[in-house]
């Protein structure tokens, strides 16, 4: 599981939502069809660490 503190972009193979952490806002996620961004919303860091929870660390890319 990435260090949440460090971490600044998270992406679930899989899946097609990612998350970013940005300064000002904190951890926001995206959704993604075909490419592009349908959505996006601010998420708190415990939702996060719950939505990570479910996926092995195999599954799971991030950047710091």
């Amino acid at each position: 599981m990435p260090d949440l503190n460090t971490a600044t972009w998270i992406m679930i193979a899989g899946q097609r939502v990612t998350f970013d952490r940005y300064p000002s806002q904190g951890w926001v996620a995206t959704g993604w069809e075909q490419g592009l961004p349908v959505a996006r919303r601010p998420v708190a860091e415990a939702y996060l660490q719950q939505v990570l929870s479910r996926f092995t660390p195999e599954q799971i890319t991030w950047t710091v």
